[in-house]
C-alpha cells in the first residue's frame, strides 16, 4: 500500500438515504473487494464512496430474496361434482401445508395442494387430505 493512496469509505445503505458508514480502506480496488467479502458475510445493499470526489464509486445490491407472485403453491377443494375450486395460494410449500391442515380442521372436505402454474416444479401434486 502506497502511503499516498486515496482512502474509500464502505456504507450499508443506499446512498440517498439513512446509510451507515461501515469502514474506510485504502485504494479503490481494496475498498471493492472489502465490499464484497462484507456483503458475503451481512447481505444487504452496500456502496463505496470517495470523500474526496463525494461520488459513489462502487455499489453491490442484492437481488430480490422473494420469488415472483406466480411461485408458490396453490390450495385446492374437491367439490362435490368432482370438480376443484382453488381456495388459497401460498408462498411457502410449508406455509401451504399449514393452511390446508388448518382448512381440514374447520371444513371438512377433501383438500390437495399443487405448485402454481409457472413454478419450476409445476407437476409436483402433494397427496390429498380428507377430514
Amino acid at each position: 500500500m502506497r502511503s499516498d493512496e486515496p482512502s474509500f469509505d464502505i456504507f450499508k445503505g443506499f446512498p440517498d438515504r439513512d446509510a451507515i458508514w461501515i469502514e474506510r480502506v485504502p485504494g479503490l480496488a481494496a475498498a471493492r473487494e472489502r465490499m464484497e467479502q462484507i456483503a458475503a458475510r451481512d447481505p444487504g445493499q452496500y456502496f463505496v464512496f470517495s470523500p474526496a470526489s463525494h461520488d459513489v464509486l462502487a455499489s453491490h445490491t442484492e437481488p430480490p430474496r422473494r420469488l415472483p407472485a406466480k411461485y408458490g403453491y396453490d390450495i385446492f377443494r374437491r367439490l362435490a361434482d368432482g370438480s376443484t375450486l382453488k381456495v388459497a395460494w401460498r408462498r411457502e410449500q410449508k406455509q401451504a401445508e399449514e393452511l390446508l391442515s388448518k382448512l381440514a380442521e374447520s371444513w371438512p372436505a377433501e383438500y390437495f395442494i399443487q405448485a402454481a402454474k409457472n413454478e419450476p416444479d409445476s407437476d409436483t401434486h402433494l397427496p390429498a387430505v380428507s377430514a
